[in-house]
């Protein structure tokens, strides 16, 4: 199976720190949700991140005490059924450890550079949010690697069409 890429840095995507993490919302430590159009996910107690990946381009209300990070991350998708192959050669340490059954999320470093990933589909879809000049690197790197690994580029549609086929 082909493995996709899909740039969604244009979509909403915000960090909220502190007291105001609304615990009905965002999940505990390391885990992810999916809630009206966004993914929810609690990277330690006190913080929080939120990517709107189908709801409006310019939301009314990021969540309470949240700092837009928009124009500051990339944001991008990588899926399909191999996708975990790409993940193993973009990210530099073994993810296998924080990888669980439901979605999960956590941060590293490459090349010293911090990268959260969330895991939205049991190893075949992941999310990856980081510093945008990093992140385009990444973007650019899936295209100029060897063709074996079947990488396509994909549009924002067709990620949407993957993501609720559940």
């Amino acid at each position: 199976m082909t493995i996709r890429v899909c740039d969604l840095s244009h979509r909403p995507k915000a960090v909220v720190i502190g007291p105001d993490i609304d615990r009905r919302i965002f999940p505990g430590k390391g885990r992810a949700r999916w809630h009206e159009d966004a993914w929810y996910a609690g990277l330690s107690h006190d913080e929080g991140h939120y990517y709107n990946l189908s709801g409006d381009l310019n939301p009314v209300c990021l969540p309470a005490g949240a700092v837009d990070m928009t124009d500051a991350w990339t944001l991008m998708a990588v899926y399909g059924n191999n996708a975990k192959n790409l993940m193993d050669r973009l990210v530099t340490i073994d993810i296998d450890p924080f990888l669980k059954q439901e979605p999960c999320f956590f941060a590293t470093r490459v090349h010293n550079a911090k990268v959260y990933i969330l895991n939205m589909k049991n190893n075949k879809g992941f999310l990856i949010a980081c510093d945008r000049s990093f992140g385009h690197g990444l973007y650019e790197m899936c295209f100029n690697a060897p063709g074996f690994l079947g990488i396509q580029p994909s549009v924002e549609r067709d990620f949407h069409v993957w993501l609720k086929s559940g």
